[in-house]
């Protein structure tokens, strides 16, 4: 935090003790004190959006730290982003970040060791709002007339997946059924980050491809040899995917490795959007059912990173000799990120 709080002095160098506060307290404990309810909230920001001048020359985004950013809504508006979006980001964020009381209290005594702030009337500063209770602060006047601060605080996970964001908002407006959402790509790439980052902005149903691995006994040396054929697409298509298409309830199973069977039937109804993600989602027999279809790929060595965290060496070992091996074949013969609209190279999963 030393290091963050330094990088905000030197691209702010005019900001004084109470910003420097209000940063910490936006990294520390996000920005759920600004919520009254969503309808609220986006007639405030409305209102913001009218009274300022929108400005390509500006960063999109200042890092806050603790996977939180400020949204400048200057540069939001001067890229056509809708208010109704960053108001979801901006809810979603507030409702899913849990807030630090011990750790703003520690770097509140990091930044009082900052030379910047050397002096009687920042320790007094500094205590009295300890004092208080550490509560929500406001920018300097200084700040304000330096830099007219206009933004929201939202999670960086959500900016760095904004032209999906826009792709699913464009096609699912003005809609009558469903919208099928796959995300497709090899293991460790960030499908299932990218799969509950959506489930969290959409409140919408999140189907994993691993719940419809091929039991063992169908496991023969044909079905293996042909691309794609690690997954059961059969019944993913039967009890999921035409059921989605046709806008009526289903029920599925989803198949438990550590069991060795399928587990209770499971019941769903179709929502405005629902995202399947997972390796082979977009397998030929499948890919014609969805109406986006995203492409995930990372380096090796940030996949590599994932799948050791995942189960230790033994599992590891198993992406290698077995799971990867038939990814690899099914991403050559299949040309699945040929037939996606959008793709996303990420570094978490």
């Amino acid at each position: 935090m030393k290091q963050a709080l330094v990088q905000h002095i030197s691209e702010f160098p005019r900001l004084e003790l109470q910003d420097a506060v209000k940063f910490l307290h936006q990294s520390n404990m996000g920005p759920g004190h600004l919520i009254e309810d969503t309808q609220a909230s986006l007639s405030r920001l409305g209102k913001e959006y009218q009274d300022f001048v929108p400005d390509p020359s500006l960063p999109l985004t200042t890092m806050l730290g603790r996977g939180l950013c400020r949204l400048n809504l200057a540069r939001c508006s001067a890229m056509d982003l809708p208010p109704e979006m960053i108001n979801r980001l901006f809810i979603a964020t507030a409702s899913g970040f849990a807030g630090d009381s011990d750790a703003l209290l520690r770097d509140l005594a990091v930044l009082e060791s900052l030379p910047h702030f050397e002096g009687a009337g920042s320790a007094a500063f500094l205590t009295e709002y300890r004092a208080k209770g550490m509560p929500a602060i406001g920018h300097s006047a200084a700040f304000r007339q330096a830099y007219h601060p206009a933004y929201r605080v939202v999670c960086q996970s959500y900016v760095d997946v904004l032209p999906i964001i826009l792709l699913i908002d464009h096609m699912s407006a003005d809609r009558a059924g469903p919208l099928l959402v796959a995300i497709d790509g090899p293991c460790g790439s960030g499908k299932t980050h990218l799969g509950k980052l959506l489930q969290e902005l959409y409140h919408c149903t999140l189907h994993h491809m691993d719940d419809f691995f091929l039991p063992p006994w169908r496991k023969t040396p044909l079905r293996l040899s042909q691309p794609g054929g690690n997954i059961d697409y059969e019944r993913f298509l039967t009890q999921v995917l035409l059921p989605l298409t046709q806008n009526r309830a289903y029920e599925y199973q989803r198949w438990n490795c550590r069991l060795g069977a399928l587990e209770m039937p499971q019941a769903c109804s179709p929502g405005p959007i629902t995202v399947i993600e997972g390796t082979y989602s977009l397998h030929p027999a499948l890919r014609a059912y969805y109406d986006l279809r995203i492409f995930c790929s990372a380096p090796w060595p940030v996949r590599a990173e994932h799948l050791q965290s995942r189960g230790g060496p033994a599992l590891y070992k198993r992406f290698l000799s077995e799971w990867i091996p038939l990814e690899d074949a099914y991403f050559s013969v299949c040309d699945v990120e040929k037939c996606c609209q959008a793709t996303l190279n990420s570094a978490r999963e």
